[in-house]
């Protein structure tokens, strides 16, 4: 593609996601058919569906990504931890969605944080949002 092309794509582009409109999500248009047949199966197959929410452009999407330093780094210390089995763990920044959450599923752990977290469903999880750098 040429440099004009490109800047003309990611012109539209740039106009199109600040009216709203994503084209990706416009593209996956093409996946109503399938979820329209798989409905009818699921239906066929004696399934009942209460609501809808249809997300067709997750037809392409992968499952996740089990890649990169911090994948890789959770786990091994997510491990190392469960092996040391220590009275107590005390989590300063981690993100809760990765590395508390993997340990979370064996162990209580305490989140210190700077940053709000909304209240926890999870038992395991204790939160308190502390500046660190400005002692009570």
């Amino acid at each position: 593609m040429t440099q004009k092309a490109n800047s003309l794509r990611r012109s539209l582009k740039m106009l199109f996601n600040g009216i709203g409109v994503n084209p990706g999500r416009v593209r996956a248009l093409k996946n109503y058919r399938k979820y329209r047949a798989q409905c009818e199966e699921f239906l066929r197959q004696g399934g009942t569906i209460t609501g809808n929410s249809m997300i067709l452009y997750d037809f392409a999407d992968n499952a996740g990504t089990a890649s990169g330093d911090y994948f890789h780094q959770d786990l091994l210390v997510a491990k190392l931890v469960f092996e040391a089995q220590p009275r107590r763990h005390i989590d300063v920044a981690s993100r809760v969605d990765g590395f508390v959450a993997q340990l979370a599923c064996f162990r209580e752990v305490e989140v210190v944080d700077v940053r709000p977290l909304p209240p926890s469903v999870h038992t395991n999880i204790k939160f308190v949002q502390v500046d660190l750098t400005r002692p009570q």
